[in-house]
This record gives C-alpha cells, sequence and structure tokens, in this order.
C-alpha cells in the first residue's frame, strides 16, 4: 500500500460557427496534464525491524500469503514523471444539396512523456546477510513464535554487526539499500511523438437507399530512434553510429457503408472499412538503449519505434425486420481479420547476447453472427440478444514468445524459430446471450432485469500426473465453466412535501452466483486445486508446522471469482 498523488488537470476551447443554413465547421483545442506520484513514504525512512516505523525491507510469504513489508523505496523527484498532450482538431459539414452531406476534418495531437525513476538496489551486505544463517539462529531447535523472536532482535542489531555506511547513499539508509547510478535500476527519458489525421466522407442519399463512403488518413511520426543492426555487438547497439530515426508512418483507410429497404417493415445493411491503431507507447518506447551494457540487455525486452499499425479489416451485412409495430429484428453477420498484431522477436548478438524486441508479427481473425431482438413499448418492454462468435489467432498476448528447437546432425546447434499455431485466442467467447426485461408504469414505478448467460473462454490446461507433455500442446485447449448472472433496479416515484423524489433499489448479481472468472489450470475451476498425494501431504504438513493458514486458505483467491451480491437502498429528491 501507499499514497498515490494524481494531477490531472485540462484546458479546453471550442468554437463553432454557422456561415450558411447549409454548411458549418467546429474547431477546437485542447492542453491536458497527468502527473503522478506513487509512495508509501518520501522520505525513504528505513525500518529497522518488523513493527518499526518506515519502510520494512523485509518481508515473508507463508504459502503465498504476504506477512508484511512495505519495500517500495521512493525513486520519483518533483517536476518530473508526467504526460504532456496538445490537440488541435477541427471539422466541417456541408450539405451540398439535398442528396450529399459531406464532412471533412483533421486532427493534430503532440504528446510528451518525461519518465523518471530513481535507482535503488540492496547493498550486497543486505543481499547475503539479510536473513541468519542456520549458525546464527537454528529454526529447527525454535518455535515458530520464538524464531521469529529471534529474528527480530537479529534485524535490530543488524546495522551494528553488518552495516557498511562507507558506499555512497548506503548511510542514508541504514546500510541496507543505497542510490545507483546503474541504467538497469533507473529510466531517465523523454519521447514526444506526434499524430496526425485528416478524413473525407460523403453521404449520400439516393431515395430509399443511402451510401456513406470515406478515406481517412493517419499519419505518425514516433520521433525517435532505432538500432540500424539488432545483431551488432550488445554495447554497440545504443551506439549513434548504430541509430537512425524511425519512420514516420501513413496509413489511408477506405470505408464504405449501404442501407436500403428490401420490404415495407424490412431493410438491408452492410458495411466494410480499414481501421488502423498504433501500438501502445509502452510497447514502443521503454528503454534509452544508449545506456545499456550486455549484462543489462541479456533478456531484457526492448521497446520498438518503428512498430507499424495494428490492422483490422472489418466486413459486416445484416437485416433488420419489424415484426409487429414495437418488436423488431436484427440478424448481423460479421467477419474481422487482424494483422500486424504485437509479437516478440528473439534476437542474438554477435557476442552471444540475448534479447527481445517488440514487432508486427502475430494474426488473427474473429467471425459470428448476432441475433437482436427488442419489444419497445408497452407496460413490458425488454430485448434479447445471442452472438456466436468464432476468434483464432497466433497469439493472445504480445508478450509471449513460444520457441520451437529444431534437432540438427550431431555436433551442430539445433535451430530455434518462433512457434506460428493459429488458436483460440484468449476472447474467444463462443456464445453469449443477454437480455433485460422492464415492467414500467410511467411516472409511477419501474422494474427492470438484467441478465446474461456465456459459454466459458479458453484457457492451457495442465496435468499433474503427466511431466512429459508440452504445456504448448494443448494452449488453449479448454474453456472455463459457463458464467451467469442477474441484476435488478427498482424505482418508485414519490411526491414528498412537494419535492419530486424516488425510492430506488438496486440489486447486483441477485441470486449471488459466483463466477469462475479464472481457473487452475489443473481443474479448470476456480474453487478445485488437483495435486499429487504426495504433494497434498507436504504442504498440510508445512502448514501444520506454522499454524497460521489452512490447505482451503492457500487455495482460495477471492480475485477468482465474479462479485457477491451487492444491495443498494436510497431516497432521490429533486429540488
Amino acid at each position: 500500500f501507499g499514497t498515490l498523488d494524481e494531477l490531472k488537470y485540462s484546458q479546453f476551447v471550442r468554437l463553432q460557427h454557422f456561415p450558411s443554413e447549409n454548411f458549418y465547421y467546429n474547431l477546437a483545442f485542447s492542453y491536458q496534464r497527468e502527473d503522478n506520484d506513487f509512495y508509501y513514504r518520501k522520505d525513504n525512512k528505513i525500518a529497522m525491524f518488523p513493527g518499526d516505523d518506515g519502510i520494512q525491507l523485509f518481508s515473508a510469504n507463508s504459502s503465498r500469503f504476504s506477512l508484511g513489508g512495505t519495500n517500495g523505496v521512493y525513486g520519483g523527484e518533483p517536476g518530473r514523471g508526467y504526460v504532456d498532450q496538445y490537440l488541435g482538431q477541427a471539422d466541417f459539414n456541408w450539405q451540398i444539396n439535398k442528396h450529399n452531406l459531406l464532412k471533412a476534418g483533421f486532427s493534430f495531437k503532440q504528446n510528451k512523456a518525461d519518465i523518471f525513476v530513481r535507482g535503488f538496489r540492496p547493498t550486497p551486505e543486505w543481499l547475503t546477510r539479510q536473513w541468519p544463517l542456520q549458525s546464527d539462529i537454528d529454526p529447527t531447535q525454535l518455535t515458530y513464535d520464538q524464531y521469529w523472536n529471534a529474528l527480530i532482535d537479529y534485524w535490530k542489531n543488524w546495522n551494528t554487526t553488518y552495516g557498511n555506511p562507507n558506499t555512497n547513499g548506503f548511510e542514508q539508509f541504514g546500510g541496507r539499500i543505497g542510490i545507483t547510478d546503474n541504467p538497469a535500476f533507473q529510466r531517465d527519458f523523454q519521447v514526444e511523438p506526434r499524430e496526425g489525421a485528416a478524413y473525407l466522407q460523403d453521404k449520400l442519399e439516393l431515395g430509399d437507399i443511402i451510401l456513406n463512403a470515406g478515406l481517412r488518413l493517419d499519419i505518425f511520426d514516433p520521433n525517435d530512434v532505432v538500432p540500424i543492426n539488432f545483431k551488432t555487438e550488445s554495447f554497440n547497439l545504443g551506439a549513434k553510429a548504430n541509430l537512425q530515426k524511425a519512420k514516420t508512418k501513413t496509413q489511408v483507410s477506405p470505408r464504405f457503408g449501404i442501407s436500403f429497404p428490401i420490404s415495407s417493415n424490412g431493410a438491408f445493411h452492410g458495411s466494410y472499412g480499414h481501421f488502423f491503431q498504433m501500438p501502445p507507447y509502452q510497447r514502443m518506447f521503454n528503454e534509452p538503449l544508449n545506456v545499456l551494457t550486455r549484462f543489462q540487455l541479456e533478456g531484457r525486452t526492448l521497446g520498438n519505434a518503428d512498430l507499424e499499425a495494428e490492422k483490422t479489416i472489418a466486413y459486416e451485412i445484416g437485416l433488420q425486420q419489424a415484426v409487429t409495430e414495437d418488436i423488431a429484428i436484427d440478424v448481423t453477420a460479421y467477419y474481422k481479420d487482424f494483422k500486424n498484431l504485437l509479437g516478440i522477436e528473439q534476437i542474438q548478438t554477435i557476442d552471444n547476447v540475448t534479447y527481445q524486441r517488440y514487432i508486427n508479427r502475430d494474426y488473427g481473425n474473429s467471425k459470428g453472427l448476432t441475433i437482436d431482438i427488442t419489444k419497445r413499448h408497452g407496460l413490458v418492454n425488454g430485448g434479447v440478444n445471442f452472438t456466436l462468435s468464432f476468434a483464432k489467432g497466433s497469439s493472445s498476448d504480445p508478450a509471449a514468445l513460444f520457441l520451437i528447437q529444431s534437432a540438427t546432425s550431431l555436433g551442430g546447434e539445433a535451430d530455434v524459430f518462433p512457434e506460428r499455431k493459429i488458436l483460440s485466442l484468449n476472447w474467444d467467447q463462443r456464445s453469449t446471450v443477454n437480455a433485460f426485461v422492464n415492467f414500467v408504469k410511467p411516472k409511477n414505478w419501474s422494474i427492470g432485469l438484467v441478465g446474461f448467460i456465456d459459454s466459458g473462454q479458453p484457457f492451457s490446461p495442465s496435468f499433474v500426473e503427466r511431466f512429459d507433455i508440452s504445456e504448448r500442446e494443448f494452449r488453449n485447449g479448454a474453456f472455463k465453466p459457463t458464467r451467469w448472472n442477474v441484476d435488478l433496479k427498482a424505482k418508485k416515484h414519490l411526491n414528498l412535501s412537494g419535492l419530486k423524489s424516488s425510492l430506488y433499489l438496486k440489486v447486483d448479481n441477485v441470486f449471488d452466483h459466483l463466477n469462475h472468472n479464472q481457473v487452475f489450470s489443473t481443474t479448470g475451476k476456480a474453487d478445485q486445486v488437483a495435486r499429487l498425494p504426495e504433494e497434498e501431504t507436504r504442504i498440510k504438513t508445512a502448514l501444520n508446522g506454522e499454524g497460521v493458514f489452512t490447505l482451503q486458505d492457500v487455495d482460495l483467491f477471492p480475485d477468482f471469482f465474479s462479485s457477491p451480491r451487492s444491495i443498494q437502498l436510497g431516497l432521490e429528491m429533486k429540488f
């Protein structure tokens, strides 16, 4: 836990002008700043023993439960660590004639992110003697309480016995941690990417036929540098001679839509479009390359300012039909193709240092069918929506890298290459039903029920009795349990002393059903763990020796479940 000082403020200016009855435009400018400062205590006072005032560097765990510790050392600095954003945009709307409505616009965005985190690291003395050797304190000869009391005495006297205040920055923190200028422990850089966009769209109305067609141009300038040779010697990777400006990216997105009636109560609609989205800045800018040594580079995942935009091509067709005056049905089929999704590439330098970087590698697609039925009016109204969908691709996680090592002849090195297997994506939810129903007497009372039921999402099973099965063979090969929920909202309008008032009731999860949002890979359930008998016996013996937690405590993860029933009752008055 700690304190979060969060400062956000925005300034907006907007102008709307109507030069004529059939033409108007909007101009807008804004400036926004976000400044976050998270800390336990800024003076970085170190606690000498558990219970002492200050940052407690010592912490312990008992079967995944933390028994204490607040080891967050403050590494910020006033005036650093902020994000500024400047935005200007304009749109123009011109009704040329009764058939054509022309829309156009442009925008420009300038971002500035200042990244600063001061580096700290434990002293060599604290790393080696934070916990006593068995020759100092023998836990096998002590009870649980006696052992912890002996540890407190050990930590109280630690500075006198082992403290080394001669190293720069260590004396301030009791010889246990210190400030370091090692770039592996600190971040100090700025990035200022720029974005621009422009679009042109025409809405063409030809009787009952409505056409929408347009083009959008997106421009992104990362305003940063990237290596020329990614496999050069590690010490040369971030050298100025090996850096070049990242390319400016331009994307053109055509979009088209059409709708027309097919009967007096029905209509057809369809659309096609390209959509682009730049990757998150965290994937593009996360390390200043020019300060990494070979030891800091080994195993590190670097951002890539030269990433391309992730691309989606979407197709959709559908039919709308009025069954009665207040009942309508809409059937829509869609297909989406994803390209240039983020993945990770593993690279080995000439001097045998292995690191990773983000690249546009993965792809996927989703397709499905939705059926929507609604009743709009009357004492009882509501709707039900059913979706059947399939989502598959080469990876669900841009930070995941699965490598395959091929066999070679004797004495040769095996080839290593990334796996490219099309699997169910993490959000591949095969079927979903959403429904709502409202009972309404206007200006008097209303009762509404909202619910859903959906099939489980994929997870990767594991097998406790088999250690020879590769994890990748069954990745996302099973599905979590079905999820469902019902919420209720009710309101009664009142007139209290001439004031418009209402009594309301809100019940989330009416039936107090706990959905299994996350599951154990051995069972596919959130409330069951499969273990080998000898492994369960070993854990129970250790827990009984500690006398703190039971096996049921250890296996219970509240965040694996959905929220329990929640009831709110209130009175609302309008003055």
